[in-house]
């Protein structure tokens, strides 16, 4: 007869390797996460390629509540790019027209649960909006493609009312590039250092630049193709980009010293999603499908050996230096970056609980159970259904919150 443990000890969050300097907590997203907007220390929000659902964390990453977008805007590879700027107010980018919504910027101001379509941006039929960028609750930027073969510019809108109303970039503020431009609706084609924002076209290779909230535009001419292509730049002089091979999924890597004037090849890899540099770190980041690598100056790469088979996307960090990456369903954070990965164990369940859908976990992370409980389980209930053993659950509760922790049958 099997001896149920009421919840699990509190030595076993002693047991963790003390080593582990890689957290990894799951998140309630369920394919690659492609957005982290970070807004402070303990709120971040993120979303994964599927475009369904969103999840908000307020204590840094311990836990994470995940809601669903509504149904007219939540569509794989048209919902986009995130940006938030508090626990309650954040902006999406919708792609193109759905059956019941217009292409645009959609806000919400009562964390996530009701969106509302920005009027002033993207109304014309050509429209193809990118990415939205919040500095804070009044200032952003918005990017789409280029609409016009004339000019051939992208299709850029400030504000300063938090989207009441959107300015278009006239075309005197932009550059003259020689090329019809466009970009890809995820976080490594947009790059953003304090008032300096940088933007990536998918097809020239162009490197749009601002250094005064996306006013005025300059233009940087790099050697990317722009397929599956992501850069950032360390300071005004030194940065990265990709250019990658459709057919053979290798990215090669071009790094610059005088601020993009020249370009030369350092490093060649399986397929590089997003760059990052992350100045606590004094190191670029590069997430692979799959592996991590990292360089202090652009020439000498290293693979981090505890990533070597995980499938990352999006890279983001807080005020303080803390890193955070997504994975498959899993965010990992650090703060040192060389570290090895743990498991996180957030918080223990409480006893009366009610959980609506969970997942169950051995310890080396194998999926054991995947179940769905719409009308409400305890624990304990769960529990009677398995064999002895120490489990990781990923439970989603009633209110709305998931929750990570192991737990004992006896």
């Amino acid at each position: 007869m099997k001896t149920i443990t009421p919840i699990l000890i509190a030595c076993l969050l002693l047991a963790l390797p003390m080593k582990a300097q890689w957290t990894r907590t799951l998140t309630g997203q369920t394919a690659l996460i492609d957005q982290v907007s970070v807004v402070s220390d303990s709120i971040i929000w993120i979303k994964d390629l599927n475009g369904d659902r969103f999840s908000i964390t307020v204590n840094g990453g311990r836990t994470w509540t995940t809601k669903n977008f509504p149904v007219g805007i939540s569509i794989p590879g048209i919902t986009s790019s995130l940006s938030a700027v508090s626990n309650q107010v954040a902006f999406v980018i919708l792609s193109t027209d759905t059956p019941t919504n217009t292409r645009g910027v959609y806000k919400t101001t009562d964390g996530g649960v009701t969106w509302s379509r920005q009027t002033t941006a993207f109304n014309s039929p050509l429209s193809f909006p990118d990415q939205v960028y919040f500095w804070n609750a009044n200032e952003g930027l918005c990017i789409g493609d280029g609409i016009s073969t004339a000019n051939g510019i992208l299709e850029m809108y400030t504000t300063t009312n938090g989207g009441a109303q959107w300015n278009p970039v006239p075309a005197a503020n932009m550059p003259v590039t020689g090329s019809t431009d466009s970009s890809i609706n995820t976080q490594g084609y947009i790059q953003v250092k304090g008032d300096t924002v940088y933007v990536l076209s998918d097809n020239s290779g162009n490197i749009y630049k601002s250094v005064n909230n996306g006013v005025n535009w300059s233009v940087i001419h790099s050697p990317s193709n722009g397929i599956f292509a992501s850069f950032d730049f360390k300071d005004v002089n030194h940065g990265l980009v990709t250019s990658s091979d459709s057919l053979t999924n290798i990215s090669t890597v071009y790094a610059t010293t005088n601020g993009g004037v020249n370009w030369n090849m350092t490093y060649s890899s399986p397929l590089i999603t997003v760059i990052k540099y992350i100045p606590s770190a004094g190191n670029y980041l590069l997430t692979k499908t799959p592996g991590l690598s990292y360089t202090s100056d652009g020439v000498s790469f290293i693979n981090h050996p505890s990533f070597t088979n995980i499938y990352l996307n999006a890279i983001n960090y807080t005020p303080s230096g803390k890193i955070f990456i997504g994975g498959l369903s899993y965010m990992y954070s650090s703060t040192n970056f060389t570290g090895n990965i743990g498991t996180a164990v957030p918080s223990v369940l409480v006893n009366d609980a009610t959980i609506v859908g969970y997942r169950i976990y051995s310890l080396s992370g194998k999926l054991l159970i995947s179940a769905e409980s719409p009308g409400g389980m305890k624990l304990q209930d769960i529990k009677q259904t398995m064999n002895k053993g120490i489990y990781i659950m990923n439970a989603k509760l009633s209110n709305g919150q998931y929750q990570y922790f192991k737990f004992i049958v006896q």
